[in-house]
């Protein structure tokens, strides 16, 4: 089932969301921590993992004294039915529809599993704003404005401007924290922003602010169009625009003046 955001504000219905586990776990403290590393808040943290649907996952993170965010900016999401509560974790795997979750320590582990075929893991530094996740091929993402493609290779700091020499080649960098693979997979950071490294065989995910507090998701398919329209489940599915509207797409790249646009559009 799929929403678009007139549906949403005209009260038609949301995502539905199901906890899967809530567990809290414990952080290093600043003394244990690596010196000249941002440090999250010492002391407990609570996991939750939650699943949007039958292919996206919520790992929310927060102090134990504060509570995770329930949803992010611009995503289509709601409450749903607590499928487990506060307290010690599952033993061995956790179900999330056709796939499996398996949750390890030191660092935080949370693997999905289809079958015995490991899916993706992602990994939280419980000392720093770090997330980190397998790469074992092409990436591409992280929104408009950005090149190369595939970003393999190339560090991000994830600033939204116009920016020379760039800016006449691929225009203004307008930043997404999403990346995606084609073997089926994507993920998308919330709130704070930061920086991405795609240099080493995982890529790494650093916070601009000193907070434990995260919203990560993890989209799974059997193919690229199968994630990329989870993500739109998401965040939800864009409108049509008016065929008149498409004339600067059409004269920006092929076009000489906006006369033949207009004829085009008409």
């Amino acid at each position: 089932m799929t929403f678009t955001r007139r549906a949403l504000l005209e009260g038609a219905g949301a995502l539905s969301a199901q906890v899967l586990l809530s567990r809290r776990v414990q952080a290093l403290t600043t003394a244990q921590a690596n010196p000249g590393k941002l440090t999250a808040l010492p002391g407990a943290l609570d996991l939750t993992l939650t699943a949007l649907s039958s292919n996206i996952l919520r790992i929310s993170i927060s102090p134990s004294n504060d509570a995770p965010r329930p949803a992010e900016l611009g995503m289509v999401i709601e409450q749903g039915k607590d499928l487990d509560g506060p307290g010690r974790a599952h033993p061995g795997s956790i179900p999330w529809g056709k796939y499996s979750l398996k949750i390890s320590a030191d660092p935080l582990h949370v693997a999905a599993y289809e079958g015995h075929k490991l899916r993706q893991e992602i990994r939280f530094d419980l000392d720093s704003t770090d997330v980190r996740f397998n790469i074992t091929g092409p990436v591409f993402g992280l929104g408009e404005g950005v090149h190369p493609f595939d970003r393999r290779g190339t560090r991000d700091d994830m600033l939204n401007g116009e920016h020379s020499p760039d800016l006449q080649t691929f225009g203004a960098r307008l930043p997404i924290p999403w990346v995606i693979s084609p073997e089926g997979w994507g993920v998308f950071i919330g709130q704070p922003s930061g920086s991405f490294d795609f240099t080493q065989t995982e890529a790494r995910f650093r916070g601009n602010e000193a907070t434990s507090t995260r919203n990560v998701y993890l989209l799974l398919g059997d193919t690229p169009a199968a994630v990329l329209r989870a993500y739109a489940d998401l965040t939800g599915h864009p409108h049509l625009p008016p065929l008149w509207a498409f004339g600067y797409q059409q004269s920006h790249r092929t076009l000489e003046s906006g006369m033949p646009g207009f004829f085009c559009t008409s």
